[in-house]
């Protein structure tokens, strides 16, 4: 479950249930795995990323309790950090010389989105409605 408060606003996603689309997700929890990119798991918008810890499934955004979206597909990354620190940006594609990710393992960051099954082609990514959040400072506790 993620809350945030946006304006005068308390947003919530729940995760419904989680449930895999292709091997590498593990059943819909995945630790220690190496997702987007040239990883050959998941999309490739992102640059190739370590995730410590993800989840794919389905969930249930709701503002104010009142429920937005329902059974939207939901993915959520505990990950490297892929932004910079200072300008939010991630710089992808980049020109490597390892084979490692290409992001920063000195930084963590969660991501979590929610989207549509209904397709847009006029929105990136291609989807009726996609939500996407990110927090760029993590701690372990």
């Amino acid at each position: 479950m993620a809350e945030f408060v946006e304006g005068g606003d308390r947003y919530r996603i729940v995760f419904d249930r989680f449930a895999a689309k292709a091997p590498f997700q593990d059943g819909g929890i995945a630790t220690r795995i190496y997702e987007h990119g040239d990883s050959n798991h998941g999309d490739p918008l992102y640059p190739k990323t370590w995730l410590y810890l993800g989840g794919w499934g389905t969930g249930t955004m709701y503002k104010n309790d009142q429920m937005l979206y329902q059974d939207y597909d939901a993915h959520f990354m505990v990950m490297e950090r892929s932004r910079d620190p200072k300008t939010h940006e991630v710089r992808y594609p980049v020109k490597r010389t390892l084979p490692g990710g290409e992001t920063d393992p000195a930084g963590m960051e969660i991501d979590l989105w929610l989207r549509s099954k209904e397709q847009n082609a006029n929105n990136f990514p291609p989807f009726e409605t996609f939500v996407h959040l990110c927090w760029e400072e993590v701690t372990w506790r």
